[in-house]
């Protein structure tokens, strides 16, 4: 997996009533998550990392923002975000922020090599306390049509150092389940672990209109 996904968070698949049959679930985990968000289904991360944070997510609203070029734009909901893609390069944010505590849900992809990342976030007094990322390489039509898709999953939480300490790493599939490690090149495996340089909500260089 290319090494630009730290690089990025410096700086800072539609679901229908049809049956499994006639409309199979997205191919790749950023439609999937799409399809997530028209179904009002919350995924189980998400859903796991709000809990730990204290938010609620029945209570805070989300708000949103897109980057289908170099600067987010907020937007009401992600129901476009496909559609207002320019570059193969392209993210998303959600953020629910309930008294001192924010969540952040970040997504990034670069479509022509078929990698994407999803990171969450908690902070409490604008200040990150655990964080996690799942880093996916999906294959595409081309040279890497045959090669199987898989994901790295790291979970981290800021120590009283303020450093980021690393509590869990293990590959996984589409759907998040734990897999055997897929055979990777040694250029490849040396890119998967590395640590979030973001420590607070200044860091990610984010619209503060996100926080309103």
């Amino acid at each position: 997996m290319k090494r630009w996904l730290p690089v990025l968070v410096l700086f800072a698949g539609l679901g229908s009533s049809f049956s499994f049959t006639q409309n199979p679930p997205p191919a790749d985990p950023f439609g999937k998550y799409l399809a997530g968000i028209k179904e009002n289904r919350k995924e189980t991360a998400l859903v796991r990392i709000a809990a730990e944070c204290g938010i609620d997510t029945m209570v805070a609203v989300p708000r949103y923002a897109q980057r289908p070029g170099e600067r987010w734009t907020l937007v009401k909901d992600l129901s476009k975000a496909r559609e207002d893609q320019e570059t193969d390069f392209y993210g998303t944010i959600a953020v629910w922020h309930l008294a001192d505590r924010i969540l952040i849900e970040r997504w990034g992809m670069e479509l022509d090599t078929g990698d994407y990342y999803r990171m969450l976030f908690c902070l409490q007094d604008h200040k990150v306390r655990f964080a996690e990322a799942v880093d996916w390489s999906i294959s595409v039509e081309g040279e890497r049509a045959t090669s199987a898709s898989w994901g790295y999953e790291q979970r981290w939480k800021v120590g009283q150092d303020g450093k980021y300490e690393n509590v869990l790493h293990r590959f996984v599939d589409i759907g998040e389940h734990p897999i055997a490690q897929p055979k990777l090149d040694a250029e490849t495996t040396r890119g998967l672990d590395w640590n979030p340089k973001v420590l607070s909500w200044k860091d990610m260089d984010l619209p503060i209109e996100l926080l309103r």
